[in-house]
């Protein structure tokens, strides 16, 4: 009795779905004038449901199957295997879901433990790629997936470069928890744009104009040479993201027929200049070296700076932090501009770990069919609703323009409760609804979007992990270099210092370094 009224809420959202889809308001002006693009999120609604749809009549006549997870708590209370919507996702799935939870605290330890004694679960999440995971996937702990995903229409679906980041030699070795692989962007404060007649930059010379103002013209209006027009951090990791608007590639790229670091390109040392003359020019906060990690944001936040160029998720805090102080400040997102090098924004990792089947559970290809399939059907849209959003109206409801959701307070289908959206994998990239929240926030998602058409990858992101040498002395050889690119730009050293640092880059493990990646690529 208890599956079948489980079964009744699920068609409900199915049904709640399809209705949105397909009603229109023909008494509504302002719907008739954007008939065209009500008609695009219908037929998408309408697909999104029929998908759905799909899978529940697949399993009509399916027999019950059951897969085993171990996932994370976060607080010791995760939900419980007679939550509703832990019911539903096995409904709507056909599977009995046994889950084991582990405190994120303790849950690498037991990881290793429970391999130890070829007790994990069938499918295990593996949070990140740490040196442990990449040799437990090497001894064959975890099923390589490289040739199955084709298989499976959601899994088919994982974006290339998600894969080509949690890949191991080349190989897959696990669903990953996908997130948005396109975070970054430029945030303006538009009132100060304003102030100086300037409006959001199209190309690297507008860019450097707008630097000068917000540095020069008194964007805030106090009388104070109190600005700066962009700064940074002793991290200085930013500048990387100069260097590739002069042509410079992301972290590391091809050269002479090998891979090797972008700072070995002389159109990084073009951006190095580039940052050298800001710096020089007094627009380039001169505290830099010293600025922890989190000086840019809050830089920003106490209006030191109106320029932020890295996750413009930033820019939806300060819209709350400004308005909750009464500070009259106003702001514009925007995506990349136009640079010598065109348009290239480094993308995130995509992924936050990864969902990966034991081979000491699984031991044929016929129950590895099984666990894909479960990992699949998690994908659809459905699915991911209840994982992310929970039941319709009870934790959210769906607005009039059926694609975008408001959210109810608390939570209430799980209370206290968590860990139960850590198996979501999301892997066809927000396929669940999202609201944003007010207009900073719709620009953020817009300036995002589009980014996503600009992505320059990191193709050493992943070799990196499989280089001993770098495993090794990474943290040290990085800071070779961090610390000659802080002195170069500061006038420390010169371009003989800066070729110094890299000739003892390249002694202290760099070269080691750069002949293990490209092996690991050639072999891949």
């Amino acid at each position: 009795m208890k599956r079948r009224s489980v079964l009744a809420l699920i068609m409900a959202m199915l049904l709640v779905f399809s209705a949105f889809a397909g009603c229109q308001d023909s008494g509504n002006s302002s719907q008739e004038s954007s008939a065209a693009q009500e008609q695009s999120t219908a037929e998408e609604s309408k697909a999104e449901s029929e998908e759905s749809q799909a899978t529940q009549d697949s399993v009509v006549d399916e027999p019950r199957q059951s897969v085993s997870i171990m996932s994370i708590t976060f607080n010791g209370n995760p939900v419980g295997d007679d939550n509703d919507r832990v019911l539903m996702l096995e409904e709507y799935t056909n599977y009995d879901i046994e889950f084991t939870w582990v405190l994120d605290a303790d849950y690498n330890d037991k990881i290793n433990s429970m391999m130890a004694g070829g007790t994990l679960p069938e499918i295990t999440l593996l949070k990140s790629l740490s040196s442990s995971v990449i040799q437990n996937c090497r001894a064959g702990a975890f099923w390589d997936l490289t040739d199955y995903l084709a298989n499976y229409n959601n899994l088919s679906q994982i974006n290339e470069t998600v894969l080509q980041n949690t890949a191991i030699d080349g190989k897959t070795y696990g669903i990953p928890r996908t997130r948005t692989l396109m975070r970054n962007g430029i945030v303006y404060r538009q009132d100060w744009l304003e102030a100086v007649g300037l409006e959001p930059a199209t190309n690297l010379d507008e860019f450097t104009e707008i630097l000068r103002a917000f540095t020069f013209d008194d964007p805030d209006g106090d009388g104070q040479n109190d600005t700066w027009g962009l700064m940074s951090t002793k991290a200085s990791t930013g500048f990387d993201t100069i260097c590739m608007w002069f042509g410079a590639p992301n972290g590391w790229g091809e050269k002479d027929g090998q891979l090797q670091p972008a700072f070995l390109f002389d159109e990084y040392m073009d951006g190095m200049n580039y940052l050298k003359d800001l710096y020089d020019e007094g627009i380039l906060n001169e505290d830099f070296p010293v600025l922890e990690n989190s000086g840019t944001k809050d830089g920003f936040k106490a209006e030191q700076t109106g320029i932020y160029i890295s996750n413009c998720d930033e820019a939806n805090s300060w819209y709350t932090y400004f308005a909750d102080q009464g500070i009259d400040a106003t702001m514009t997102v925007t995506a990349q501009f136009e640079t010598p090098a065109g348009k290239v924004v480094a993308p995130t990792d995509g992924h936050a770990g990864m969902l990966s089947i034991f081979t000491g559970a699984v031991k044929d290809e016929e129950n590895l069919d099984r666990c894909l399939t479960f990992l699949d059907r998690c994908n659809d849209k459905t699915a991911e609703d209840l994982l992310e959003n929970g039941i319709l109206d009870v934790d959210y409801t769906l607005n009039a323009d059926g694609e975008t959701i408001t959210k109810i307070d608390g939570n209430p289908s799980l209370g206290e409760s968590d860990g139960f959206n850590q198996i979501m994998m999301d892997v066809l990239d927000n396929g669940y609804t999202v609201t944003p929240s007010n207009a900073v926030a719709e620009q953020v998602l817009a300036a995002q979007q589009e980014n996503s058409d600009y992505i320059l990858a990191n193709p050493a992101k992943v070799l990196l992990l499989a280089s001993d040498t770098y495993n090794a002395n990474g943290s040290q050889l990085d800071q070779i270099m961090s610390d000659a690119r802080i002195q170069y730009i500061v006038g420390s050293i010169d371009q003989a210092g800066w070729e110094a640092a890299i000739a003892n880059w390249r002694t202290m493990g760099g070269d080691s370094v750069i002949e293990e990646v490209n092996a690991v690529n050639s072999a891949a």
